[in-house]
């Protein structure tokens, strides 16, 4: 069995994420504006600022407990995602990757992703890698309308309708 392929898949499906993520239109559009009619009669308008919040993308791995093991070529990797040239900015936003463990059990990614959703306000979530963790995680990501990419191959996971 190579070793290597699921390692590599692995950086293949986080690479292309990112990449997706930090790709900016090429058309731009205007700022919004709000306008307003001063005391005189005349039109004023403003443009509003610019989102400079940084956006937040969580990403579970089994980092302690049964499957540990497992995780231990890809958790280095997971700080370096935003260190590679063109990965540090959305739209002139920073990017902010949060690694969590899950602990390798379904209870345990559950509330991992619960924390990532409610505390850390994450836009994204990578992860987890197994299919009983993916089975908790669906439906809260579900019900926070969030996308998630789990790496897994578990049939009703992605569907939306579980």
């Amino acid at each position: 069995m190579n070793l290597l392929r699921p390692k590599v898949a692995f950086a293949g499906i986080v690479a292309m994420c990112l990449v997706a993520a930090c790709s900016s239109s090429s058309k731009s559009s205007p700022p919004a504006t709000t306008a307003g009619t001063t005391a005189g009669g005349t039109t004023a308008s403003t443009a509003a600022p610019a989102d400079t919040s940084p956006i937040k993308i969580g990403v579970m791995l089994p980092l302690s407990g049964p499957l540990a093991g497992s995780s231990a070529d890809y958790a280095p990797m997971v700080p370096l995602l935003v260190k590679e040239a063109g990965n540090t900015t959305i739209d002139g936003r920073p990017v902010q990757v949060i690694l969590k463990d899950d602990t390798g059990t379904a209870a345990g990614a559950a509330s991992t992703a619960r924390e990532l959703i409610d505390q850390e306000k994450v836009s994204v979530i990578l992860g987890p890698l197994y299919t009983a963790m993916a089975e908790s995680v669906l439906p809260l990501t579900n019900a926070a309308k969030m996308f998630e990419v789990a790496f897994t191959g578990c049939p009703d996971c992605g569907d939306g309708t579980k």
